[in-house]
């Protein structure tokens, strides 16, 4: 069931990537903002001001949690564990006290993939072990939880270094291929779509668990032929699909009827400057 009414929101990662698109989109949605450096003082930011927690103890909240710390280099192992596992606690420890009907957590499809070095990333595990934690926070709260697994996003002002964003500069200043494997593969899903998904998350009184992903990934390498294709405007390279290949299939796939931006033209709208 949905509730059309405007929503209170507590929101992790509100400047991040996927947090920074969401926030455009509050006409139904009131974003309560914490962030690591308003949390230890206890407050929260709303409309560009600071708000003591205690003073939101009259309102009904769901708690959004985007935040997250990336990074595959063994020496920064602690900033990932105290960036992900700890940092979810906190929200947790400064926020207990208010009226939060549902978490929402945005966990990884790395503990399905295939190669083992990825599975054993600090990353891959601290985001297994705080969700762990919110289930277990919800179930003894006896309030909802909802958990979406997401693969590899895009979108157009995407600075995160990652491999399109890299893809897309190459192409634009005319580079060469900076994709190393040309057998890789990738599951991409648009930001805009992961926007549709996580604002029926905050208007669903619901728990569940699925993974919002794309049917079919494609091949890295075709991803940059495709677009310097377009930009040089010679013969079109076609994308390359190929199935999903992750470990195992215990994750349920849930596009939620969203009508999907299509992989040719979400790719092509990162050319245009």
């Amino acid at each position: 069931m949905i509730d059309m009414y405007s929503k209170d929101v507590l929101i992790t990662g509100s400047n991040g990537f996927i947090g920074n698109n969401l926030m455009k989109y509050n006409k139904n949605f009131n974003f309560y903002c914490l962030t690591k450096e308003n949390i230890d003082k206890n407050f929260v930011l709303f409309n560009n001001e600071n708000i003591q927690i205690e003073s939101l103890k009259d309102k009904e909240f769901v708690l959004l949690h985007l935040a997250t710390f990336f990074s595959k280099k063994n020496n920064e192992n602690n900033l990932v564990k105290s960036g992900n596992i700890e940092y979810g606690k906190k929200v947790i420890e400064k926020t207990c006290n208010l009226n939060i009907n549902k978490i929402i957590f945005t966990n990884s499809m790395y503990k399905f993939y295939k190669e083992a070095q990825i599975k054993k990333l600090e990353y891959t595990k601290s985001k297994n072990l705080l969700n762990e934690y919110f289930q277990k926070f919800c179930r003894d709260s006896g309030i909802h939880y909802e958990e979406i697994l997401l693969d590899n996003t895009y979108g157009k002002n995407d600075k995160r270094k990652k491999v399109l964003p890299e893809i897309v500069s190459a192409v634009l200043n005319n580079k060469g291929n900076p994709v190393k494997n040309k057998n890789a593969n990738i599951n991409l899903m648009h930001v805009e779509d992961v926007i549709s998904r996580l604002k029926i998350a905050l208007s669903e009184n619901t728990s569940d668990k699925s993974a919002f992903i794309s049917d079919k990934s494609v091949n890295i390498n075709s991803i940059f032929l495709f677009l310097d294709s377009k930009i040089k405007k010679n013969n079109l390279v076609n994308l390359e699909y190929t199935e999903n290949n992750y470990d195992n299939k215990s994750f349920r796939i849930d596009q939620k009827g969203i009508n999907l931006n299509s992989l040719e033209n979400g790719l092509e709208s990162l050319l245009k400057l």
